[in-house]
């Protein structure tokens, strides 16, 4: 069966869109990806710390309106993780 113009065409035109696509929003799956497996390191290392190398965080209560909790165990201050 031989290949049309408008076979090459459509072939090319839904290549590129997938491609923009995927540029477009397929990187977020891969972050939330990358995300989990940093978390899960860092439940790891952390426990294994010793104790001088943990920081103290201390706030005054205007400071508080600057921190937000995402997790029992994890929070963001200053918009920082």
């Amino acid at each position: 069966m031989p290949i049309n113009n408008n076979q090459v065409q459509r072939f090319i035109s839904i290549f590129f869109v997938t491609v923009f696509l995927f540029n477009l929003a397929g990187y977020y799956p891969v972050f939330l990806i990358k995300q989990i497996q940093l978390r899960n390191e860092m439940q790891e290392i952390i426990p294994t710390l010793p104790e001088n190398q943990l920081v103290i965080i201390k706030l005054q209560t205007d400071q508080l309106d600057d921190l937000r909790w995402i997790k029992s165990n994890e929070f963001i201050y200053k918009e920082v993780l």
